[in-house]
């Protein structure tokens, strides 16, 4: 917890965004989201890795390993544009290691898997699936291979289905189609939704269908209608926890905040729409005010707080 604390505060003070946006106008398979702290030597951000060069999540109490597919696919992707960007085979090489790993999962469902103590927790995300479409689509692309987009397709079928019924769909107050990161605790995720978007995304690019065009369809109408609720006086909200009221709102840290920028970026470039754009330009300014930045970073440590008392008294 500490260590996050002076990770985000050293974020909103430095104003040195996290993400920046990938110019896809030189290389449209570039991933858009470019992962500025996670571009040194390879493994570095991502260690510890398992003897497979997959990396693993230590449970900081029990001692436990476990997998994380969007941790996984960010250290994929990450490779990816390395490779796609310098040519070197060794990213690459990294790259497909990962891809391949998301073929282990017979049915395309890439559940987290981690332990605390004596529990063991295994959920789906749409976050997950959709990074991990991402990468399965790009690895069918270098290698030709169709077994990556066949796993892409079975990828694709719980973000479809509802919560109710063991997928991570679900709709907001305005009926509009939404993917959850966290269906165990559907609180509409922005960074886990516009994840899951781009993943269906690249699916229909390399395998347009109608059924995944009209998904698409949907999904950018989501957004465009209800990109507001995410916005707190020119700073974006982590999701919408409390936005009907009865408590504090969940402001995005500068990293996340980053993080909401670039992808509202690349929405743009796919929609055209004018009011992506004009969200993605404001919270641009916010980030780029000192005062802005510190000024949310303590709504988002009082949002903490508030919530972790919430929690012990419960």
């Amino acid at each position: 917890m500490f260590r996050k604390i002076a990770r985000d505060v050293r974020d909103s003070l430095s104003g040195n965004p996290a993400y920046i946006f990938n110019d896809i106008g030189k290389d449209p398979w570039l991933d858009p989201v470019g992962r500025v702290r996670f571009l040194g030597r390879i493994g570095v951000s991502f260690a510890p890795l398992d003897h497979n060069g997959i990396p693993v999540v230590i449970d900081s109490r029990s001692g436990a390993r476990g997998y994380r597919p969007g941790r996984v696919a960010s250290y994929a992707l990450a490779c990816w544009n390395k490779y796609r960007q310098t040519g070197d085979g060794i990213y690459g090489d990294v790259f497909l290691n990962c891809a391949d790993w998301f073929m282990k999962f017979e049915n395309g469902q890439f559940p987290s898997n981690s332990q605390s103590g004596s529990s063991n927790t295994r959920s789906l995300s749409g976050l997950s699936q959709g990074m991990g479409i991402s990468v399965l689509v790009r690895a069918g692309l270098l290698t030709q291979d169709d077994r990556f987009v066949v796993q892409s397709r079975k990828a694709l079928q719980p973000m479809l289905r509802s919560i109710e019924k063991g997928g991570v769909a679900t709709r907001l107050d305005d009926g509009s189609f939404f993917i959850e990161e966290y269906p165990q605790n559907p609180r509409h995720v922005l960074n886990g939704y516009l994840a899951a978007v781009f993943g269906i995304l690249d699916l229909h690019r390399i395998d347009p269908c109608p059924r995944t065009k009209t998904v698409v369809d949907d999904c950018w109408a989501t957004l465009n209608s209800n990109i507001k609720s995410w916005n707190l006086d020119g700073w974006s909200a982590y999701d919408l926890h409390n936005y009907r009221g009865g408590g504090y709102r969940n402001f995005s840290t500068s990293s996340y905040h980053s993080l909401h920028i670039v992808q509202l970026e690349y929405a743009f470039t796919q929609t055209k729409a004018p009011l992506i754009q004009e969200v993605s330009m404001l919270w641009q300014d916010s980030f780029e005010r000192t005062t802005t930045r510190m000024q949310t970073l303590l709504g988002k440590m009082r949002y903490r707080i508030r919530e972790r008392l919430c929690h012990n008294a419960g």
